[in-house]
């Protein structure tokens, strides 16, 4: 019989997660979030109310919002009745089937956090690089909001946990090595 020796790699390759200091920002790979899409069926708002109260303390966000604590559950809006939900990953990949079971069919639930490289963005610089990277008002950004751009020639969300200080940029897992480059090298210039 075959004896599979498979070792966990991280979105950008190695088997540990990037980090990196320049100047006065700190770029570090996430590797350890859970993410599921969730989009309200009709007749579901009821339910996916009461989900996002029990898992967040508080109602779904609306546009350009997140609800919940980074660092635990969390739901993100992404469009018209369509939200990521982002957790820690705790070493199992259940967060779409639980949700499934809470909603009973109230909302169709995709596993995505296979799909998905998340990396955070530290320090005083941040916003400065931010800026040079896409077109979203970072300056106008507060706490708990989230917003879809572009960074070079990728989609993103970026979700700001600290005005100025704290984001997490979340990118296809398949150009997770080409966005810390591009996170890294535009804080390299600013270095």
């Amino acid at each position: 019989m075959t004896e599979f020796r498979l070792a966990p790699l991280c979105a950008t390759g190695g088997p540990a997660p990037r980090s990196i200091v320049l100047g006065n920002v700190t770029i570090t790979e996430l590797p350890d979030i859970a993410i599921a899409s969730v989009a309200k069926r009709a007749g579901g708002a009821s339910a996916l109310t009461e989900c996002a109260r029990v898992l967040t303390g508080t109602d779904v966000p609306g546009p350009r919002c997140v609800a919940g604590s980074a660092g635990s559950m969390q739901f993100m809006w992404t469009g018209p009745e369509q939200w990521f939900v982002l957790a820690p990953l705790d070493g199992r990949h259940v967060l779409a089937d639980d949700l499934a079971a809470r909603l009973r069919g109230a909302a169709s639930v995709t596993e995505q956090t296979d799909g998905w490289a998340c990396f955070a963005v530290e320090g005083s610089g941040t916003a400065a690089l931010l800026e040079r990277l896409c077109a979203l008002d970072i300056a106008g950004m507060e706490a708990g909001m989230a917003d879809r751009t572009g960074v070079e020639h990728m989609s993103c969300f970026v979700i700001c946990d600290a005005p100025g200080a704290c984001y997490r940029v979340l990118g296809a897992r398949s150009s997770a090595l080409s966005l810390f480059e591009a996170l890294s090298c535009v804080a390299r210039g600013l270095a």
